[in-house]
């Protein structure tokens, strides 16, 4: 495995997930021989329930 995707935000009304990649976006580590993309689903739905 070479790329991980991590997306969060997909409905919009699950806030825990974006919070948690809000983070990850910040403070994460890449690797090597590994690619992480981090991103959101759904930003017009984020929008209106943060």
């Amino acid at each position: 495995m070479k790329n991980v995707a991590i997306v969060a935000g997909t409905h919009g009304n699950e806030i825990t997930g974006v919070k948690l990649l809000q983070t990850y976006k910040n403070n994460l580590i890449q690797r090597k021989n590994l690619k992480i993309h981090l991103e959101f689903a759904n930003l017009e739905a984020i929008k209106i329930h943060s």
